[in-house]
């Protein structure tokens, strides 16, 4: 992952926030004609599988799309850094998936080619909860804070976050 940012439009999950994940995908051109393609179809298919690594230092997103390219591929995210985007993505269920390299920003690449990805809810969002706690603990806790006190304030750093990056677009008139 090269770079995650977000953007939000009228009529595409309720008008929230979805993150924006880029990737390099010099070395990958059957990912890049998935985004080519997908780009000039309506729609896709494709099957979604949340893995979790030992310790949860990783969390895997598995994407299999059968069409409009058949291509398998994973992200993976590393928990120090990513977990507020796993997050936006397990609680608004899609991201958007773009090419780009590193120092790229989203607002200077051609993001013509990118795709919306539906990840449907699949028992994992239950899981997650406790590893995100996990995780905003010893994000704390690297700030010089108990364990004690880092866990129990953890789900306030959450509900923090959260309501950062829960901004939803009126609907259109």
């Amino acid at each position: 992952m090269t770079e995650a940012t977000g953007i939000a439009g009228v009529g595409i999950a309720g008008g929230h926030l979805i993150p924006v994940v880029m990737a390099d995908l010099t070395d990958h051109p059957d990912i890049q004609e998935l985004l080519r393609v997908h780009g000039h179809v309506e729609s896709g298919d494709c099957a979604s599988s949340w893995i979790v690594t030992a310790g949860a230092r990783q969390v895997i997103l598995k994407l299999e799309f059968i069409r409009p390219v058949e291509v398998a591929f994973a992200l993976a995210f590393d928990m120090s850094t990513s977990a507020p985007i796993v997050d936006s993505i397990v609680n608004h269920n899609a991201l958007y998936f773009v090419h780009g390299l590193r120092g790229d920003k989203y607002l200077t690449i051609d993001s013509r080619d990118k795709v919306l990805i539906n990840v449907p809810e699949m028992g994992f969002e239950l899981y997650w909860e406790g590893i995100f706690l996990k995780q905003a603990a010893s994000d704390i806790r690297k700030r010089g804070v108990s364990r004690k006190q880092a866990r129990a304030m953890a789900p306030e750093f959450i509900e923090q976050l959260r309501s950062l990056v829960n901004i939803q677009m009126p609907p259109a008139r």
